[in-house]
């Protein structure tokens, strides 16, 4: 029980292994951030075209 309880049993992986698990993962969202804010910005400048 004691094992459960000690700080290296929480960290299994590296850093380095954490960033290429989850890279594919962040660029997905980076992606549909960037398109998500181009739509609203094309989306803000076409409402005040019409003001």
């Amino acid at each position: 029980m004691l094992e459960v309880f000690r700080a290296e049993t929480y960290q299994g992986d590296s850093f380095y292994q954490a960033k290429t698990d989850f890279q594919n993962q962040a660029r997905i969202f980076n992606i549909a951030a960037f398109i998500l804010i181009a739509i609203a910005t094309l989306i803000w400048g076409y409402g005040d075209l019409l003001a």
